[in-house]
């Protein structure tokens, strides 16, 4: 890739971070429209057209971005990531995701657990007929 291409390609991050962050019903789950796929679609396509390429290319390319700058998150340090603070917008939906990720898998171990507190040793009484 030359460095024309190069150029080009972060242009369009740039853009698309921009457009993403436009558009909360995107990336924030609080919005009242996050679960309406319907409106989210026309979203993307909006953006798509907006920046002259395919919706695929920018769903694409957006999942991308949002997982690296998730794992750049869990880094717990000063990431070097060139588009580390275009994509600061996303903290709050990242942590609210992962505290609610958190809240399932605690639910999880508790009924597991409980499931693991019963005695092997003790058998089911049968009813008598």
């Amino acid at each position: 890739m030359d460095k024309l291409d190069t150029n080009l390609e972060q242009q369009f991050d740039l853009n698309l971070i921009e457009a993403v962050k436009m558009n909360p019903v995107i990336y924030d789950r609080s919005h009242y429209n996050y679960k309406h796929f319907v409106r989210k679609a026309q979203t993307w396509k909006q953006i798509a057209e907006s920046l002259g390429v395919p919706e695929q290319k920018c769903t694409k390319r957006w999942k991308s971005l949002r997982d690296k700058f998730a794992r750049e998150m869990k880094l717990c340090q000063e990431s070097r990531w060139r588009y580390f603070k275009q994509m600061q917008f996303l903290v709050d939906s990242i942590r609210q995701y992962r505290e609610s990720l958190l809240g399932k898998c605690n639910t999880v171990q508790q009924n597991t657990n409980q499931v693991a507190q019963v005695d092997p040793n003790q058998q089911q009484q049968q009813p008598q007929q």
